[in-house]
This record gives structure tokens, C-alpha cells and sequence, in this order.
């Protein structure tokens, strides 16, 4: 809201809890199994590629993974 943008589903309806815990399950995930002690090295790298696999998609067609895996939308909130 303060920087004028709002994310919707693509359907037009307005996020809920489910999509909303939907959209960001890849970092959820990650962030969870980071815990353990060997498997939380791996993961960590998993965020490295996950943060600049979303960069990349975000310059080049607007859309970020979480949008891809939520099924949402960033629009104008104005």
C-alpha cells in the first residue's frame, strides 16, 4: 500500500491465507529445512539460486516466481 501496488490472483479476487502461504511456499520451504544442520547449507544455497532466478525473471517479463507458483498478480492499487 504505501508504494501504490497490491497482489491480486489471477482470477481477480483478492489474496487469502492459502494463497497467500502458497505464493511464498519455495522460501517457506527452504527456510524450514534450513534448520537441519547439513541440509541447511544446501539450502541456503537454494535461496542464493531462488533469489537470483526471481531477479532474472523480473527484469525480463515482470512476474516473479511467487507469482508463477501462487497464482497472483502485482497491479496498481490506485
Amino acid at each position: 500500500m504505501a508504494v501504490g501496488i497490491k497482489v491480486i490472483r489471477t482470477d481477480g479476487q483478492p489474496m487469502d491465507l492459502m494463497t497467500a502461504a502458497t505464493r511464498h511456499s519455495p522460501s517457506i520451504a527452504l527456510r524450514v529445512l534450513g534448520i537441519i544442520p547439513i541440509v541447511g547449507i544446501i539450502t541456503g544455497l537454494g535461496l542464493i539460486v531462488l533469489a537470483i532466478v526471481n531477479c532474472v525473471m523480473v527484469f525480463s517479463n515482470g512476474e516473479s516466481v511467487y507469482d508463477k507458483i501462487g497464482k497472483t498478480m502485482v497491479v496498481s492499487a490506485k
